[in-house]
């Protein structure tokens, strides 16, 4: 049996820092054992339980002062160590199974769990997908049991709109499963492409869905994780039912499961209540998959855990405004809180929405990018329908969806409700976040209004300017449903909005903190050293956002000299000390991310190009536009100036969808 001591430092993100540091908090000055438990990150969080089990059977212990780089040399090659990685990383690897049959391992196509699948080829080159478990994450009886589990009822369906299992094996170091190969397509990245899809085209996918479900209750099993990327298309369009790890065989019809499974935006009342759940935990998904596909996001959809379920526990959701009557009757149908009123699959097959609309026999593969049309005319007006649903989607689709995190606690503990905003409760508080976006606001609308963007002159645009004063993020990490919000200011003054609710910022040399509370009057502002014992807490949670955004990031702008002279002004001063310095609100949209500041600065960072754009206030009613552009160029611009000289097209769209965002958020507070 293998064991693990450690993270590799390998695995560059927040969570590395963290484990390292976490087993000299629970093990101060003592001697390790190596330790048994899952290596893959997104499993150990569901464990609950930050504490390190020693082992008993092992010879040599470990002493936790040595180095980091000597503890973890120790451990076993990893998934991706072994059999590569995205991009550069790529590897062609030999494998063998116990008949002495020689396979391939190479491009990899997805990251699980705690697993990743990649390209198999055979001796006659024939291509399949294969999923590998590094077995060192199997240390515990529990997820060797999941494995054994997942393989067992995998193995037992056959049909056309569920992956094809061929067969498993094992060598010494990883768990080996051969599927189908099904491409690189799911529903998720189709969606996300086209942001919404004609219900002809729902129809066609739903009835592939409801078929393999079909085929997968008459086997008495429960899929318990149907969601868009679960649902790969191959290039046949054909759909098919993946990943099968949080699945359960049910002893019986009125056999029920008490564990709490599943992703956040598609689990059932039932679940989270653990009041038992059997297939119509796999209705309720149904209907926000035909949900999520229509108006482009699940109907239960927030911007925190605690609200989803709150909603998904009433059953409260929002029809898309645009969907047919026999589409929403559909929809609502499946997503009765009662699961006893939701029809099965195969009443669902005989559903209005199916048997009234009109379904295509098939698709083209490029329906994957744009609505296909169809030559004899039906679904002409879904098409059309379709054209505005994309414009609707645009505008409502403001909030990112929740981190794809499953969760599945099987001794029935609680799920983690993680609010991944920051709230308020401190009244005074909240009428100065009010006042601070109405000021922006109405600052940008005096100068820019949005009919005058759309009339910006196409050349003449104003002057560049220096970015002395300017103050705008140049690193963010968003861990928010763990840890939370950290940030890095072009002053060098790190920030962290906390899952807690805390806010704290901390200079550049360190030296001082600035802390308040959502929920507290009392701001704390001293040297580090002279930080009360009961907030060395929060400045150790600090201390591993700033050890990862140094190590780990790069600056997202070429700094200017005038700005490295403002870094090196007296970093807390009486007027604006560094509990001032917090953040106000963020959201992510489908296109980027906005952050509000309480300095009064505006960002929004595009994720396709890495472009930036900063609205920076750097006097009491004075901002500046700042833009930078892919080569991380900035070009600084003030706001007045806008209106009389124009922006390039670049900066405009992008400032336009800026004011959107804006006007989103303070309609929010008011």
């Amino acid at each position: 049996m293998l064991v693990i001591l450690s993270v590799p430092l390998k695995k560059r993100n927040l969570d590395t820092y963290m484990d390292i540091h976490r087993t000299s908090d629970v093990f101060p000055n003592k001697v390790l054992q190596p330790t048994q438990f899952a290596s893959d990150l997104n499993i150990y969080t569901k464990t609950k339980s930050h504490k390190w089990k020693t082992v008993a059977d092992v010879k040599e212990p470990i002493n936790v002062k040595e180095s980091h780089r000597s503890f973890t040399s120790k451990l076993t090659c990893d998934v991706l160590e072994t059999f590569g990685d995205y991009g550069s990383k790529q590897k062609s690897v030999k494998v063998t199974d116990e008949d002495k049959n020689a396979y391939t391992v190479s491009q990899i196509l997805g990251k699980g769990g705690f697993a990743k699948v990649y390209r198999l080829h055979d001796r006659d080159d024939d291509l399949m997908a294969i999923k590998i478990i590094a077995k060192r994450t199997l240390t515990k009886p529990e997820k060797r049991d999941k494995v054994a589990r997942e393989i067992d009822i995998h193995r037992r369906l056959q049909h056309r709109n569920v992956v094809e299992f061929i067969k498993h094996f094992q060598d010494e170091k990883f768990v080996y499963l051969v599927m189908e190969f099904c491409g690189t397509m799911t529903l998720s990245s189709i969606l996300k492409t086209r942001q919404t899809i004609t219900e002809c085209e729902v129809r066609y996918y739903l009835q592939q869905i409801l078929a393999g479900c079909k085929h997968i209750h008459s086997h008495g099993i429960v899929h318990r994780d149907l969601k868009l990327s679960n649902l790969l298309i191959n290039d046949h369009m054909v759909l098919k039912i993946a990943d099968f790890g949080l699945s359960t065989i049910l002893k019986g019809h009125y056999d029920k499961k008490e564990s709490i499974c599943g992703t956040p935006n598609y689990i059932s009342p039932e679940v989270i209540q653990k009041s038992g759940h059997s297939y119509p935990a796999d209705v309720w998904a149904v209907g926000c998959i035909v949900h999520a596909l229509m108006s482009g996001r699940p109907p239960f959809e927030t911007q925190t855990l605690k609200d989803t379920y709150k909603m998904i526990s009433k059953g409260k959701y929002t029809e898309p405004s645009h969907a047919s009557v026999n589409a929403r009757h559909f929809v609502k149908s499946c997503l009765q809180v009662q699961p006893t009123h939701r029809p099965d699959m195969a009443e669902l097959e005989k559903s209005g929405f199916l048997t009234d609309g009109f379904i295509p026999p098939s698709l083209p593969l490029s329906a994957a990018n744009s609505t296909p049309q169809f030559a004899d005319g039906q679904g002409r007006k879904e098409q059309l329908d379709g054209r505005g649903n994309k414009i609707i989607s645009a505008v409502e689709y403001f909030i990112e969806t929740i981190e794809d995190q499953v969760i599945c606690a099987e001794g029935g503990k609680d799920p983690s409700l993680v609010d991944q905003s920051v709230v308020f409760e401190n009244k005074q508080l909240l009428v100065a976040i009010q006042t601070c976006f109405q000021k922006i606001k109405v600052t940008i609308y005096t100068h820019v209004s949005v009919v005058t963007i759309n009339k910006f002159p196409k050349s003449n645009p104003p002057q560049s300017h220096k970015t002395k004063n300017c103050l705008w993020i140049t690193k963010w990490v968003d861990y928010s449903h763990k840890y939370g919000f950290g940030f890095q200011l072009s002053n060098k003054i790190y920030g962290a909005s906390l899952t807690d609710g805390c806010n704290i910022a901390v200079s550049t040399d360190k030296g001082h903190v600035g802390l308040q509370h959502s929920t507290h009057k009392e701001l704390v502002e001293c040297r580090t050293s002279d930080l009360p014992d009961a907030y060395q807490r929060i400045l150790k949670m600090m201390n591993y956002f700033v050890k990862y955004m140094d190590e780990a990031l790069i600056i997202g702008g070429q700094i200017a000299d005038s700005t490295k002279e403002v870094s090196r002004k007296p970093l807390v001063t009486e007027k604006n000390g560094l509990s001032s310095i917090y953040i106000l609100h963020w959201l992510r949209t489908k296109e980027c991310i906005v952050i509000c500041l309480s300095t009064g600065t505006v960002q929004a960072n595009f994720f396709n190009d890495h472009t930036k754009l900063v609205v920076s206030r750097v006097g009491a009613e004075d901002y500046k536009l700042m833009y930078i552009n892919t080569k991380r160029s900035i070009s600084v611009f003030d706001l007045s100036e806008i209106a009389q000289s124009g922006l390039t097209e670049e900066i405009k769209v992008r400032f336009h969808y800026l004011m959107l965002q804006l006007s989103i958020i303070l309609d929010r507070y008011t």
